[in-house]
């Protein structure tokens, strides 16, 4: 199960730096595209280039999707624990400090107790998916 866990995590490593490297490559030509006039040669070498990379980017986010998705499925076939371990290695508050994040007009404040009753109430839901789409008697 460990060996799962690492080789969907490094699945979805390598997607996400794919589809990141991807997109910069579609801002950069979007750059050099931008000051150009308008059905000039030099454009068009470029807009090309960048309708090129731009559907390579959307196939990047797919296989990214289907990473994570992979990442899910292995994680929701594992106790919640591990999943909480993990969230001190994330970019989040490593104490009870409030994480103050504003969602629309009003501010919302979460703490990591929130956020670990949302992971496990998401994880629970999703094993609760998986295992029924992958019951053979159904």
């Amino acid at each position: 199960m460990e060996i799962d866990i690492i080789g969907a995590q490094e699945e979805l490593a390598l997607a996400h730096l794919i589809e990141q490297l991807t997109f910069r490559r579609c801002n950069r030509l979007a750059g050099q595209m931008a000051p150009l006039e308008m059905n000039t040669l030099e454009r068009k070498v470029i807009q090309e280039q960048y309708e090129r990379t731009l559907l390579f980017a959307n196939h990047a986010q797919l296989a990214k999707q289907q990473a994570q998705r992979k990442l899910f499925e292995v994680w929701a076939s594992r106790e919640v624990a591990p999943i909480f371990e993990a969230l001190t290695r994330l970019d989040l508050p490593n104490t009870e400090d409030p994480i103050i994040t504003l969602i629309g007009p009003e501010p919302v404040t979460l703490d990591r107790l929130t956020v670990a009753d949302w992971i496990a109430d998401e994880l629970t839901r999703l094993k609760a998916e998986w295992e029924s789409k992958n019951d053979p008697q159904r």
